[in-house]
């Protein structure tokens, strides 16, 4: 998990938070110090995504080597692969946020990196669609996570959590994910 947007530089040793754009979230977190504001997050550079990457599956080979069964890769509640999917969060026009299939792409870059090092068989994924939390607006719910979903399908990961959001958006992701 990484918190992108809604990371605080108390936290991050006093570095800018990243996200996919530079879009400041409503709220705040909590610190030692009481509540916090959320700060302009600095947009990742193209460059530094597959750097990203590595450190995604560097986390994954630690904890399955710590003994983990496997990892969950979290692609919800407004933390940075959400980001990237939410278009509300992401206005990249580098390919990863251009269109659909670039706000997709970097959270399957990521799932597709750490199976191939960890075995998808210990591999999972959450996802909540259309959920607000953490300040996400998204657009396009249906579209863009039955593209999600049909890019994740080849990589027979061992499970895809779904945050329940009919509430949110009225979509029935469960069983479009089951006939794949």
């Amino acid at each position: 998990m990484h918190c992108g947007r809604v990371a605080h530089p108390y936290y991050t040793g006093g570095e800018t938070p990243v996200a996919p754009s530079a879009i400041k979230p409503d709220g705040g977190t909590f610190t030692p110090d009481g509540q916090a504001e959320f700060v302009e997050p600095r947009a990742l550079g193209t460059e530094e995504l597959p750097a990203l990457v590595e450190d995604y599956v560097g986390a994954a080979r630690r904890a399955v080597a710590a003994g983990a069964d496997g990892v969950e890769l979290h692609a919800a509640n407004g933390y940075l692969l959400h980001q990237f999917i939410a278009s509300g969060t992401n206005t990249r026009t580098d390919g990863y946020g251009t269109d659909l299939a670039g706000r997709i792409r970097f959270p399957i870059e990521v799932a597709t990196a750490v199976a191939a090092a960890i075995g998808p068989e210990k591999v999972g994924i959450r996802i909540s669609p259309g959920h607000p939390f953490n300040d996400i607006t998204e657009t396009e719910i249906h579209a863009t996570y039955d593209a999600l979903i049909r890019g994740l399908a080849p990589l027979d990961l061992a499970y895809l959590h779904v945050l329940d959001t009919t509430g949110y958006a009225g979509y029935p992701v469960l069983e479009q994910a089951r006939a794949l």
